[in-house]
């Protein structure tokens, strides 16, 4: 054989060598392999290669922190300005996130149940309720992340440079009707391993999940608000924000109707955004109550606070009450700092109905959309 014919031979061989080498010493160290192999796993339901590559409970415990954040900022509530709540949050957290790790394991290597020829007769299995609180806690946590509405649809490597890497992995929420991208950060462990160690946007995805949950509810109930409103009209919407210093207790002295901003430091001054507006039936029954959502808004029309209330007095029909709602602002809470340092003084109210009471028991609500 010539020199010629015996190299031709070795080529493919050396091809074959080059590329189990390459597979070896490099792929299989890499951020992709570790991204391709979460994928296999999730797919083939094999709990020891997902645990490989993900270090499910440093993921899980980010996460907790990040859904109290979303939490917060959905509802505009601080709880870090709660030292309370945040104490029975993180003395509840370990035990949460145990429970959470151990059922996102058992879903990982849960396989598609086979349908049935005929229906079972044996009962359902009890669910293990270990500490009521926790277990409470952990379904909580698993509605805030829409987890009965999540479908997987594509998980790929997005960058790798500097030691640190980014996956994005593409979701469907079904509730919604639509798909959001999260974005995983992995990194080497000891044993040079990549893992995927948190989810670095979840926080952001979930303000929008939820915001996109409410813009559905409202589309849902827009008939419903239609409906509302031809029995209960609402006139002389205002908006106005009032600063006052308590004297006394029990007492309180006006001292201006504009946001005082050189007094936040002084525990004595409050500032309330203060609405009100005149309800009137329309209908032939006796209002009860209504729950209210209320949107102040600019001289150009731009949303720049919104909040929740509830008019107690009955309304008759053919009359009108006086509806009068105040709300205290909170320089700890972003959009209550937002509204404070408004420069634009002339507000404006835009005020719907959510829920009307009727006195003989039956009311005109919205159906709830929700996450469970």
């Amino acid at each position: 054989m010539t020199p010629k014919k015996i190299l031709l031979c070795l080529l493919p061989a050396a091809a074959v060598v080059g590329a189990v080498s390459y597979y070896s010493l490099y792929f299989i160290k890499s951020p992709a392999f570790a991204v391709k192999e979460v994928a296999i796993a999730v797919k083939e339901h094999d709990v020891e290669r997902f645990q490989r590559h993900v270090a499910v409970k440093e993921v899980i415990d980010r996460a907790f922190d990040d859904i109290i954040v979303a939490e917060s900022t959905v509802n505009n509530d601080n709880i870090a300005s709660n030292p309370f709540a945040l104490g029975v949050l993180h003395l509840l957290k370990p035990t949460v996130v145990d429970l959470l790790t151990e059922e996102a394991l058992k879903e990982v290597g849960k396989k598609p149940e086979k349908s049935a020829t005929s229906p079972s007769t044996s009962p359902a299995p009890q669910r293990e309720r270990r500490d009521p609180v926790s277990d409470a806690m952990k379904d909580t946590v698993k509605r805030k992340i829409f987890y009965k509405h999540l479908k997987l649809k594509d998980l790929s490597l997005s960058k790798a440079e500097d030691g640190k890497a980014e996956a994005k992995l593409l979701v469907h929420n079904d509730l919604v009707d639509k798909d959001f991208t999260l974005l995983l950060a992995l990194r080497r462990n000891k044993d040079e391993v990549w893992q995927v160690t948190a989810v670095e946007n979840l926080s952001a995805v979930l303000v929008e999940m939820e915001r996109a949950r409410q813009e559905l509810e409202l589309k849902e109930s827009r008939k419903l608000l239609e409906h509302m409103l031809k029995v209960l009209a609402i006139d002389e919407e205002a908006a106005v924000l009032q600063t006052y210093r308590r004297a006394e207790k029990g007492s309180r002295f006006i001292i201006g109707t504009e946001a005082a901003t050189f007094a936040f430091e002084d525990p004595a001054v409050v500032t309330e955004l203060v609405v009100t507006a005149r309800l009137r039936n329309l209908g032939t029954k006796a209002i009860n109550s209504v729950h209210l959502d209320l949107f102040i808004k600019d001289s150009k029309d731009k949303l720049v606070y919104n909040f929740s209330g509830r008019c107690r007095e009955p309304i008759y029909p053919g009359s009108s009450t006086q509806l009068r709602l105040s709300k205290k602002l909170n320089l700890h809470l972003p959009a209550d700092k937002a509204l404070l340092q408004e420069k634009e003084t002339k507000l404006q109210a835009d005020i719907r109905p959510t829920l009307i009471n009727f006195e003989d028991g039956s009311s005109i609500a919205p159906p709830p959309v929700a996450r469970e």
